[in-house]
């Protein structure tokens, strides 16, 4: 029987604690769930910049050298970051941060997990994250973040924000596409391109938090958790 494959897409501000130190405790730990789950399935993760790829890109922004150059600053935290998970993953990661979907592709082939982080300017670690999913034939994606799931409005902002969850790919598109400003580190949904990616190849987005790990190896193992679910 062939092993599953997942992607996570890590969002970058999990590495991190609210005072902007790393959070050396959940990436050791989360690194110990990843090892475990890649016993029985083919992982890959995707990284992203969390708020150091913020101030990279509003950097960049104040020079004037506009958004291509930003998101180009942006990418580069991405990767420092997705050099941190793999360097703790040890033997069990690429020798390397696979810097293209072959490369991917090729490290979970040989059995490996492979991490990774932005690729090409103008496309957030969300897309990048689907397209590897479509890459390597997996049928789920899961998002992991600071928030618990998808919500109906901002829960920060509106305390009567409801959390779905279950919605279809159709619904999620519509969400992302009314916060999706295509640019580096602005806070939205989830990636407009990769919610429609997702859509077109039927692929299952799993979101959940970094907060309950017991909670998060329930939703990587395909058991029900709390959180959101993304399919049709």
């Amino acid at each position: 029987m062939e092993r599953e494959k997942i992607v996570i897409s890590l969002g970058g501000s999990t590495l991190f604690m609210p005072s902007g130190a790393v959070d050396s405790a959940f990436i050791k730990h989360f690194c110990h769930l990843i090892i475990d789950v890649a016993r029985e399935k083919s992982v890959a993760i995707v990284v992203g910049g969390g708020k150091r790829a913020g101030a990279a890109a509003d950097a960049e922004r104040k020079k004037g050298r506009g958004e291509f150059f930003a998101d180009r600053e942006a990418i580069k935290v991405t990767k420092k970051n997705a050099e941190t998970l793999r360097k703790c993953l040890g033997k069990f990661a690429g020798a390397k941060i696979a810097n293209g979907f072959d490369e991917v592709a090729e490290q979970v082939k040989r059995g490996k997990i492979a991490v990774a982080g932005g690729m090409l300017e103008g496309i957030t670690t969300d897309t990048v994250a689907v397209l590897a999913a479509e890459r390597i034939g997996a049928e789920r994606v899961v998002n992991v973040s600071l928030v618990d799931g998808i919500y109906t409005d901002n829960p920060v902002i509106n305390p009567h924000a409801q959390r779905f969850g279950l919605i279809s790919h159709e619904k999620l598109v519509d969400l992302a596409n009314r916060h999706d400003q295509r640019m580096a580190r602005t806070n939205f949904v989830f990636d407009s391109i990769a919610a429609k990616l997702a859509a077109r190849s039927e692929i299952e987005i799993d979101f959940a938090d970094k907060h309950d790990l017991d909670n998060l190896r329930a939703c990587l193992d395909g058991r029900k958790f709390d959180g959101t679910i993304v399919k049709n």
